[in-house]
């Protein structure tokens, strides 16, 4: 054997038996696709730390090896044995010459070779990758208790499970989402629980901890969280009114908060129990139409989150046309910080609102999204039930909301022709709850309860 190519045999041989072995398999299976992808290259991306973050054993039942072993058997063996379930945190070391964005471009590749999902980040020069074979939960029932979270959040909510387990997020942190992907993805479903999982933080009638301002202008999906304290608005008159009165409230706290703190997390650290306002506003480019809408949604989410009013929003493709010029879509879009983006028909939609094409490469799962904020994450999106599909668990979480007792009045205070169908519980005291006759710019403002 030449000089050379036995130079080369030995320091494979090495590098396998550094990273091979029974309990490092996804090093061993990352370690070969760094060889197959960079075969070319003189010098390759070389793991020099690696952490085992979750070892999990299959749920399947382990096979026992016999003493003895025929070479059939031992084939046999190596083809069926189940793989240990594990993540790993490695970081890795890129020589000179090999680009990060070209590494990271790669994390397919990675998730492939391990039947997994795989994320790259670098800080300070290091590269660090988080790669699993977990297979990520296909579909899952809603269920989430956002009281535990309230000692290190301030606006717990699920948004799904990745292959390291739940992924909640604290919305007043995030402060702006923008949500895209097909229709039929899972965008309607995330915000059922997300709404359903702020309503849960109100314990407290008069002093709510959270105000939801649902925006809907196609089919009236979340109308019936009107029942539980939210502001639902539906046609273009109202939701231009709920901007306005948005933008009057913002001007308020910022008189209010001013001089006290710097934000209202601040203010409300002071014991100030001024509440949050969580727009949600789904086909939000619906509302680039009017222009006096798409301007206040504009400033809504430059301007409103140092004042406790965060804005979530949601479309199936962001369009530049419907925002009357590409500089205010531009503008519009870079305002929001964290991405959620279900399947893409191709990745040019996925880089529309990731700026990566990861999207466009899901499985097709109804539910299954890539969240993007300090880094890319694959989620599935839990399953919230509908009152026509599955009535007996939908009431079953509706049953854990506060029974709010609100007069149901339109965005001008007025009162409509009809009121919904109010909960028992809540009919018995409507009439005499000091809440009974709040118009909506008082329920937003809170200055029935708050000063």
């Amino acid at each position: 054997m030449p000089k050379d190519s036995l130079a080369e045999h030995l320091k494979d041989n090495l590098m396998r038996h550094v990273y091979r072995g029974p309990d490092e398999e996804i090093p061993s299976v990352v370690y070969d696709t760094i060889e197959i992808l960079y075969r070319s290259s003189p010098l390759k991306p070389f793991i020099f730390k690696r952490t085992l973050l979750s070892p999990r054993e299959s749920s399947k039942p382990q096979l026992q090896l016999p003493k003895k072993l025929t070479p059939q058997e031992i084939i046999y063996w190596i083809t069926v044995r189940p793989k240990k379930k594990q993540t790993w945190h490695l970081t890795i070391h890129l020589p000179a010459g090999i680009d990060y964005g070209e590494f990271k471009s790669r994390e397919k590749h990675f998730a492939t070779a391990v039947g997994g999902s795989c994320e790259i980040d670098h800080n300070s020069g290091a590269i660090y990758m988080i790669i699993s074979n977990i297979a990520i939960d296909k579909s899952f029932p809603f269920s989430f208790d956002p009281f535990p979270y309230l000692k290190k959040m301030h606006l717990p909510i699920l948004l799904g499970k990745s292959a390291n387990g739940p992924v909640v997020i604290d919305l007043a942190e995030l402060v702006t989402i923008l949500t895209g992907g097909l229709r039929g993805g899972g965008k309607s479903v995330l915000f059922h629980g997300a709404i359903y999982s702020l309503l849960r933080l109100n314990t407290d009638p008069l002093n709510p901890r959270v105000i939801v301002c649902i925006i809907d202008p196609k089919i009236k999906e979340f109308r019936y969280f009107e029942d539980y304290g939210a502001i639902w608005v539906h046609d273009m008159d109202e939701i231009l009114d709920l901007l306005i009165l948005l933008d009057e409230e913002n001007e308020r706290r910022q008189d209010l908060i001013g001089g006290k703190a710097n934000n209202i997390i601040e203010y409300r650290a002071l014991g100030k129990q001024l509440p949050f306002i969580v727009v949600i506003a789904d086909e939000v480019t619906d509302l680039g139409e009017d222009k006096y809408c798409r301007k206040l949604m504009i400033k809504a989410v430059r301007k409103y989150r140092s004042q406790g009013i965060y804005v979530w929003a949601a479309t199936q493709r962001p369009s530049a046309k419907a925002w009357g010029s590409a500089n205010e879509f531009s503008e519009f879009k870079s305002q929001f910080e964290t991405r959620i983006c279900f399947r893409t028909a191709d990745p040019i939609n996925s880089k529309i609102i990731l700026d990566s094409d990861k999207a466009a490469y899901l499985p097709k799962i109804p539910g299954r999204a890539i969240y993007k904020f300090d880094q890319e994450t694959e989620i599935q999106v839990p399953y919230f039930p509908s009152k026509a599909k599955n009535p007996k668990l939908f009431h079953e979480l509706m049953d854990l909301l506060p029974k709010i007792a609100l007069r149901y009045e339109d965005i001008k205070g007025e009162v409509y022709d009809y009121e919904p169908n109010y909960p028992q519980a809540r009919a018995q005291t409507r009439s005499t709850s000091p809440g009974a006759s709040r118009s909506l710019k008082m329920l937003v403002s809170g200055t029935n309860s708050f000063t």
